[in-house]
């Protein structure tokens, strides 16, 4: 029985052993992740043959592959960028931290090239310093600052591109103008026309021309219209006076009365009263008499009578 004791410590020993393993393999496996995770994280930006190339570390502690253009997560944002010509790229492997790091020093690098490009002011380089300003305005790391720059050179891109657009929009006026030109020295149908049209486009030439040049351009004044022509006089009754209606009689004869409006005009209603008097004939103009008096014996004063016709009235008659 004594010598069996012994046993139970072995046991132990070796149970003691295997934990301790089991330790060490979980804190390696920790520290193999931790640093996986770490690398995965990095960055790295290098020169290959012209062209910024970055790399993306992968999920192991060491290692990184590089981001290709037709990558559908990255590709756009952080392929290949080929440097403009006469820009010096950075020499060496550069590592970054992180994301964040990684975009704000891509922006020192896009940014002063795209100025660059912009300065030259020929429609390649115009559309060079765009891609570069469109590569830069992609980074999601920017700071504040670093966002109201490119906004500052979005604007003076899009300036530059206007201007280029003034120059070729006076050259295709001139080229209007040209063909115009042409076709009123033809005398053709629409040489009058042509002719027109090219006086109103010199100003519009001239002032685009200016404009792409960077000088103030001059007001372009408004082209007068043609005056209209003169409205036919309406129609007048043969005899009468424009400005003036004969007298008419009126319905009960008294003379000197005007003629209506609806009368004078042709193809107007007569009205019924203005026909009976019409037909009605002429009497001459009768001595004037005295009224006899009324009943209650006042008398009635005399009828006076016609400017025209002056003739001395009577005494009146008594009864």
């Amino acid at each position: 029985m004594a010598d069996a004791a012994p046993a139970p410590a072995k046991s132990s020993g070796g149970l003691s052993r295997l934990l301790l393993w089991l330790i060490v393999l979980v804190l390696l496996g920790a520290v193999w992740w931790l640093a996986s995770e770490r690398n995965e994280r990095r960055f790295r930006l290098e020169q290959d043959n012209g062209q910024l190339t970055i790399s993306r570390g992968r999920f192991f502690p060491f290692g990184a592959s590089e981001i290709r253009a037709d990558d559908p997560a990255l590709g756009k944002i952080y392929g290949p960028i080929s440097a403009p010509a006469g820009n010096k790229l950075p020499a060496g492997e550069l590592e970054y931290d992180d994301q964040t790091a990684l975009d704000r020093a891509l922006f020192d690098l896009l940014v002063p090239w795209a100025k660059a490009a912009a300065q030259k002011g020929d429609a390649a380089a115009l559309d060079l310093a765009g891609g570069l300003a469109d590569r830069a305005s992609a980074l999601p790391g920017l700071t504040p600052a670093q966002h109201a720059e490119l906004a500052s050179l979005r604007g003076d891109l899009a300036f530059s591109a206007a201007r280029t657009d003034l120059k070729a929009a006076a050259q295709l006026v001139q080229s209007a103008r040209r063909k115009l030109a042409t076709a009123r020295e033809g005398s053709g149908e629409h040489a009058l026309e042509a002719g027109a049209l090219s006086s109103a486009l010199e100003q519009v030439g001239a002032a685009l021309l200016e404009g792409a040049e960077g000088r103030q351009p001059r007001a372009v004044l408004p082209v007068a219209a043609p005056s209209p022509a003169a409205a036919p006089a309406s129609p007048t009754l043969p005899g009468s006076s424009p400005t003036a209606l004969p007298a008419t009689p009126t319905a009960t004869g008294t003379p000197g009365s005007a003629m209506s409006p609806a009368a004078a005009l042709p193809g107007a209603a007569t009205p019924p009263s203005a026909t009976a008097a019409a037909a009605l004939p002429t009497v001459p103009a009768a001595t004037p008499t005295a009224i006899p008096a009324t009943q209650s014996g006042a008398s009635a004063a005399p009828v006076a009578p016609p400017a025209h016709n002056p003739v001395p009235a009577p005494a009146p008659a008594t009864r």
